[in-house]
């Protein structure tokens, strides 16, 4: 009757301790699946941040170009104006100094 009592308390002892275990094991496998799932969460985090960057990066690149092609633009037009604008000057002059040579060819 001791030695059933003992071997029961024994079996009980080795039961608890399984449960135990397996308690730890698989809580343990749940915090290692959470840490594998907080990783994975934190990398495609990380990649959608790196992609909106990129994005942030394509479009700042795009308005510079924008900006500098403008600007080329309008310096072209200037200097295209500037020209034109001398030249219609020195057509008037040209003009007005004809003039003067034929006013003066026929006072004399």
């Amino acid at each position: 009757l001791m030695a059933e009592k003992f071997r029961a308390a024994a079996e009980v002892n080795l039961v608890l301790r399984y449960l135990t275990l397996w308690s730890q094991e698989a809580r343990a496998e749940k915090y290692v699946k959470l840490a594998e799932q907080a990783r994975t969460n934190h990398h495609t985090e990380l990649q959608r941040l790196v992609l909106q960057t990129r994005d942030k990066g394509d479009h700042t690149a795009e308005l510079i170009a924008d900006k500098c092609v403008t600007a080329k633009r309008i310096n072209i037009l200037t200097d295209c104006i500037v020209l034109w604008s001398k030249l219609a000057r020195e057509s008037k002059h040209r003009a007005e100094l004809d003039e003067l040579k034929m006013q003066a060819r026929e006072k004399g």
